[in-house]
């Protein structure tokens, strides 16, 4: 008799057995998907199975009315396991399949298909190129009134910095021998305080953004450029003007950074490296502005007044010597906005007397041999006339820089005799031929 605590169960409806029923997995006997949770679990599997075999390319793909007739078959087939064998396999497909699942296919052709997977960063990328819109790089020029240029060149929206700056053809190249090593001065002045800006105020306004501010001078141009993130560009660009139209040029720093550069030159003469290239530009470009040194004389470091680096600003800061370029997250018509308004002032001819044009490279092949008996090496430079950089041939000597590359047995990053990036760099790691090498174009 039964209990009267424990009730009976209620008896269900053939129709509710049906219902609730779970498909059973016997050897032997025949699987039928009874049950609505397992016809949607199959439905889905076939489903991304469908989606794969349709975004395969298009030789690969068959017919769509063969692929759904297939899928009818595979899903009226009887399934019947045989051994355990045969049992771990059809769980391996079914991992498979479920692995799958997770990813989206976006796309329709092959060549833009994408997986996403979901929740991963990838969904915030996507974000970010819908709201700066997921463009390929391309670069924009647009000239100004007064002649300067603006340079962009967009990357991808994923980025949200850049890189702005100015470019100034104003090197060591356009010095005379009585001011040579003016520009490289004025770099080291110009941070130093504004009219509107003090020297402490620039720098917390730098770290405020998180930003870096930073310049360096070369034989043929001069650059002052500033790394930050997107939403601070105009702020960019107000500093960079503003330090390169405002310097105060104080008397009292000028005379503070005379020793600072002396320190400099005489850490540059240390190194052999760096010194043999300025006795190499020197010897194959003898009384020209490409064989002077880009610090200058010590008579000139010491003799240099803030009137001369004045006077070196308004004869070379023209505006059709001037590129305002910005590389990164960025609006090309913004930067152009900002460059008008912060370098319209810009004059486009000079003010002062001063010759602007710069002589001719003329190469004069040369030797020149220097002894030091306390040296144990021997550094060795040797060069050819090459091409300008408006030659047809200036982008393929870039490529041949990067194929020679440069070594050093020092460096670990270079690799050895198995691991370097060129052939050259083997073949000299290989062996005791020399320390290191360096191919510049």
């Amino acid at each position: 008799p039964t209990s009267p605590q424990r009730a009976r169960p209620r008896a269900r409806s053939r129709q509710s057995r049906r219902r609730f029923a779970r498909p059973k997995r016997v050897v032997g006997a025949t699987l039928s998907p009874c049950s609505p949770r397992y016809a949607l679990k199959k439905s889905m599997q076939h489903s991304a199975q469908l989606l794969v075999e349709i975004s395969k390319p298009a030789a690969a793909v068959p017919h769509p009315r063969c692929v759904v007739r297939r899928r009818i078959e595979r899903h009226r087939r009887t399934q019947v396991i045989g051994s355990p064998r045969e049992d771990t396999a059809a769980q391996r497909q079914r991992q498979l399949r479920r692995r799958s699942r997770r990813w989206r296919i976006c796309g329709r052709r092959r060549s833009t298909t994408m997986l996403l997977r979901r929740g991963a960063p990838l969904l915030r990328r996507a974000a970010a190129a819908r709201r700066f819109g997921a463009l390929p790089e391309f670069t924009e020029c647009t000239t100004l009134a007064n002649g300067l240029r603006v340079a962009t060149e967009r990357i991808p929206a994923e980025c949200e910095t850049l890189t702005l700056g100015v470019w100034i053809d104003a090197g060591s190249r356009y010095e005379a021998a009585s001011n040579n090593g003016a520009a490289h001065f004025l770099e080291h002045i110009a941070f130093k305080g504004t009219t509107t800006r003090t020297q402490r105020a620039l720098e917390v306004a730098i770290e405020d953004m998180g930003a870096h501010l930073n310049a360096y001078t070369s034989r043929e141009q001069t650059v002052y450029y500033a790394k930050l993130f997107r939403r601070d560009v105009g702020v960019g660009m107000e500093i960079l003007s503003d330090i390169l139209q405002n310097s105060l040029l104080d008397a009292g720093a000028v005379e503070r950074e005379r020793d600072v550069i002396m320190r400099e030159m005489e850490e540059v003469n240390k190194q052999h490296e760096e010194l043999i290239l300025d006795l190499l530009h020197e010897a194959a470009y003898r009384g020209g502005g490409l064989g002077r040194t880009i610090l200058g004389p010590e008579e000139n470091i010491r003799s240099i007044s803030r009137t001369d680096l004045k006077n070196y600003v308004e004869t070379h800061y023209t505006a059709p010597r001037m590129v305002v370029a910005a590389a990164g997250a960025l609006d090309h018509g913004e930067v152009v906005e900002l460059a008008d308004r912060y370098w319209s002032g810009r004059p486009r001819e000079s003010v002062t007397d001063f010759p602007v044009d710069f002589d001719a490279a003329r190469f004069t092949p040369t030797e020149v041999r220097r002894l030091d008996e306390a040296e144990p090496r021997a550094h060795v430079a040797v060069a050819w006339a090459g091409s300008e950089w408006t030659s047809a041939y200036a982008v393929p000597l870039m490529v041949l820089q990067t194929l020679v590359g440069q070594w050093d047995r020092l460096n670990p990053a270079s690799g050895g005799a198995s691991t370097a990036p060129s052939a050259l760099a083997r073949a000299l790691a290989a062996g005791d031929k020399c320390h290191s090498y360096t191919f510049a174009a």
